[in-house]
């Protein structure tokens, strides 16, 4: 069983508990719902066999009725999600560079998305008054967040203050980005971009505004030593686990404003492929005499 084995493969079947079944499931539930199904199904059956075998006292922690549906929403009521394109992380130094080329509000509302790792309507609907220069941090209400359960305070990086700093208020609105009209700018209007940036070849390989939050996502994983659940509360995702929830009640801010500005840092300098760069170092040893 590969994804339950490198955490309850080496444990007593008498020890597994429901914090094990989760740390086994909660990464795949909702992106590999029918692999996390069938493995739950499978675990339940082991530790049946365990309890009727005498191995095991304790109830079954792994069964679904009364106990996993409770913490799990029902594989058929997970819907089949059509994934984002998303854009390499290698690759998003590249864009910017010929994005900053473009002097739209579509273009820097894009580059400000990019940046702070939010969604296309969060962004659109940004106003002057939600941004605290001197705090260095975005709030964004509730009203404009997935779940519409709080406000979502965005630590800026030293690049989205700098962005926002060259922006002029128009007269006659508060949002940051606004249309021609001084409405907020649909959707299709930075999707368009994008499409035509690509048209253009001013890009290669795949790529929409809102899959720049796997991009995120993927970086974070990749590259850095941040935790699931930090990445998740900086995407204002719910998670629901205890430790997501320790970081809700002190919102994480000092630990988001970190991995944001390391994010920043990271799309604003060339990518170095470290693993290519190891093939052309010389190993130098040091003459005997």
């Amino acid at each position: 069983m590969t994804y339950a084995y490198p955490h309850i493969g080496k444990l007593l079947v008498s020890d597994i508990g429901i914090e094990h079944i989760k740390t086994v499931l909660d990464p795949i539930w909702k992106t590999k719902t029918e692999t996390a199904s069938r493995l739950q199904g499978r675990i339940k059956s082991i530790i049946g066999y365990a309890i009727v075998s005498g191995y095991r006292e304790k109830s079954n922690p792994a069964i679904w009725d009364g106990f996993l549906n409770l913490i799990y929403q029902s594989p058929r009521e997970i819907k089949t999600v059509k994934h984002m394109d998303s854009m390499p992380y290698s690759k998003v130094f590249e864009f910017l560079q010929v994005l900053r080329k473009h002097k739209s509000i579509s273009s820097r509302a894009l580059e400000f998305l990019i940046l702070t790792a939010v969604r296309s309507d969060s962004v659109r609907s940004a106003t002057w008054s939600q941004i605290d220069f001197h705090k260095g941090v975005w709030t964004i209400p509730k009203s404009f967040t997935k779940t519409k359960k709080r406000n979502h305070t965005v630590p800026l990086s030293n690049h989205a203050i700098t962005l926002l700093n060259k922006l002029e208020p128009f007269v006659g609105t508060d949002l940051i980005f606004p249309s021609p009209q001084l409405k907020k700018i649909s959707d299709n209007t930075i999707s368009k971009l994008m499409r035509d940036m690509r048209f253009n070849k001013e890009f290669k390989g795949e790529g929409v505004p809102h899959g720049f939050r796997a991009t995120f996502s993927t970086w974070r994983l990749e590259k850095t030593n941040y935790t699931q659940e930090l990445g998740e509360l900086s995407l204002m995702h719910e998670v629901g686990d205890s430790v997501y929830q320790a970081y809700q009640r002190s919102d994480g801010l000092d630990k988001r404003r970190k991995i944001m500005q390391e994010w920043s840092n990271f799309i604003n300098k060339p990518y170095q492929d470290l693993e290519k760069h190891k093939s052309k170092v010389i190993s130098l040893k040091r003459r005997t005499a």
